[in-house]
């Protein structure tokens, strides 16, 4: 690590303390992070960095759980299971956070381009491409006046509407390696046309990742496409309550899969689920943080994805 590197480690881990001070006072931050309450007041103040060794730390693991926190506190559901996260897409600054913690969680190869679908998930994608130093693309549902050639998916959906997504020509070119990203997944329908386009650029997928996922229709239908193999979920709480049943949501946060645990070669990433309301027909119920890493080219890639829970508390499945 140059030192530069270090430097920009450093401050991530005070904007993971500041946005942990916002709703804490020191002694209860000191609490949380084993970290003098001395030292987080200079931290969070900026007179001192933190050492990279404890920086490091403060990303990979605090940092985790100051998005799940944060996520938590931020995202709503009503009583129709209807998800509003308005707090998320409208704070550039926490995502600013998401995007090295994610990064570093997850483990992504360097994309040169990250592709998202408009609007909703263009804050997202400006902060992960901002974090990768690469270039942020970004499909729509119309087509630009003033582009002339453009990449397009088109899906006709169950209830009978055409789903189209156009990306001009040259955002994305062929050889480049494609970070797609998303706020949220519901039925899957966007993410699979977004790969669409990454696949008709002859690039490469070096990893998916969406923020919320709700219901099982979206991630059900991305292991489809991908035909991805999922690592085995295990569980950081000892709370017996059913995740699909309780209406208080699970701390959603990225754990690494030992080598015993990956039926493939390659890093894998499970992901602990946080749940609103009783699952209903309905996909939009139930609300899961998401995200996987692509071993190879799509379609025919082998990824895994971040695993859902079944029925019951103890019954967490790959």
């Amino acid at each position: 690590m140059n030192r530069a590197e270090k430097a920009a480690l450093q401050l991530r881990a005070v904007a993971v303390l500041r946005t942990l001070k916002r709703s804490r006072t020191y002694d209860e931050l000191a609490e949380l992070t084993g970290l003098p309450a001395g030292d987080l007041n200079r931290y969070v103040n900026g007179h001192v960095l933190p050492g990279v060794e404890r920086a490091r730390e403060t990303v990979e693991s605090i940092g985790r759980e100051a998005l799940a926190d944060e996520l938590r506190s931020r995202v709503t559901a009503d009583d129709e299971g209807y998800v509003d996260n308005s707090a998320v897409v409208f704070d550039q600054s926490f995502l600013d956070l998401v995007a090295p913690v994610a990064a570093e969680s997850f483990a992504f190869e360097r994309p040169d381009v990250v592709l998202t679908a408009a609007t909703d998930g263009i804050t997202l994608g400006a902060a992960m491409a901002s974090y990768f130093d690469a270039d942020i693309a970004y499909a729509k549902k119309r087509k630009e006046t003033a582009v002339e050639e453009f990449v397009e998916s088109r899906q006709r959906l169950a209830s009978g509407i055409e789903l189209t997504y156009y990306l001009p020509a040259d955002a994305v070119s062929a050889g480049d390696t494609v970070l797609v990203v998303d706020d949220l997944i519901r039925s899957g329908e966007t993410q699979e046309l977004l790969l669409d386009i990454v696949a008709q650029s002859d690039a490469t997928v070096g990893g998916v990742f969406t923020l919320i996922a709700v219901g099982d229709e979206g991630l059900d239908r991305a292991r489809e496409i991908t035909d991805a193999p999922s690592a085995r979920s295990r569980r950081s709480t000892t709370d017996s309550v059913d995740p699909r049943t309780s209406r208080y949501p699970y701390p959603c946060i990225p754990t690494p899969v030992s080598a015993a645990d990956r039926p493939v070669s390659g890093a894998g990433w499970t992901c602990m689920c946080i749940s609103y309301g009783k699952p209903q027909v309905h996909h939009r119920h139930d609300m899961h943080l998401y995200g996987w890493v692509s071993q190879r080219r799509w379609p025919t890639t082998s990824s895994w994805i971040a695993t859902t829970p079944p029925s019951g508390p103890n019954s967490w499945r790959g």
